[in-house]
């Protein structure tokens, strides 16, 4: 039995687009490995430092608002006008 010809069709662009993501995704590891300097290590700048959780002491980078670890504030994030969100069914203030 002789497959129809669209199958053929159909095999080359899977096989084509599997080859495209994994050239694209082997030159964005490339590219992040050879932009992290010795110093910030993967993902980091140069100038960033880690921000050290007042609760359980573990290392988060700059930028979030709470510990990865143990989820809470973390310093320099205080929320400035902002409103506090009331619970799901209660009273807005």
């Amino acid at each position: 039995m002789i497959p129809e010809p669209w199958l053929y069709a159909l095999l080359i662009v899977v096989v084509g687009a599997q080859l495209l993501t994994v050239a694209y995704v082997s030159r964005r590891i490339r590219f992040h490995e050879n932009d992290a300097s010795p110093t910030a290590g993967p993902g980091r700048s140069a100038g960033s430092e880690e921000v050290v959780c007042p609760d359980c002491g573990a290392k988060n980078e700059p930028g979030y608002r709470y510990c990865g670890r143990c989820v809470s504030e973390l310093p320099g994030t205080a929320a400035v006008g902002r409103r506090p969100v009331p619970p799901i069914g209660g009273r807005s203030l």
